[in-house]
């Protein structure tokens, strides 16, 4: 199994209620699972594009299927999240309100002090596409 986060913290409203930076020690997952809400921290191995507007979610995943992107895909509250494979050549922090070449408007999540919500109002977010571990990931 391809674990994308390096520990779990508690949230309250999609905010985190405890302290992740330069932490050493995160819950883990059977832990974080006791709570009606946790967020995944991030690990420096992937990044998270994370696009809010349901129809333009729905494209992107469309069009991931489409070209047969080996990535993970969570269903949000408000659109979706797509977790791909970290690019050595890519060095950027998250940044917010990012427009593709596709004029899709996303949010981009990456390196070890970025969450994403996993359980919200003690339900854990669907995975609508997982990785497919026989072969490299996106």
């Amino acid at each position: 199994m391809i674990n994308i986060f390096r520990g779990y913290v508690r949230t309250k409203d999609k905010k985190p209620i405890q302290k992740f930076k330069d932490v050493d020690t995160l819950l883990s997952l059977e832990e974080a699972s006791e709570f009606d809400e946790y967020a995944g921290i991030l690990n420096d191995e992937y990044v998270v594009m994370d696009v809010d507007d349901k129809v333009e979610a729905d494209k992107t995943f469309d069009l991931i299927k489409h070209l047969g992107l080996n990535c993970k895909v969570v269903q949000t509250s408000r659109g979706k999240h797509f977790i791909f494979k970290k690019n050595e050549d890519l060095h950027l922090k998250g940044t917010t309100k990012n427009i593709n070449a596709l004029g899709i408007t996303f949010d981009i999540r990456i390196g070890v002090n970025q969450y994403i919500v996993v359980k919200y109002k003690g339900v854990v977010r669907e995975v609508l596409q997982d990785f497919d571990e026989s072969r490299p990931i996106d």
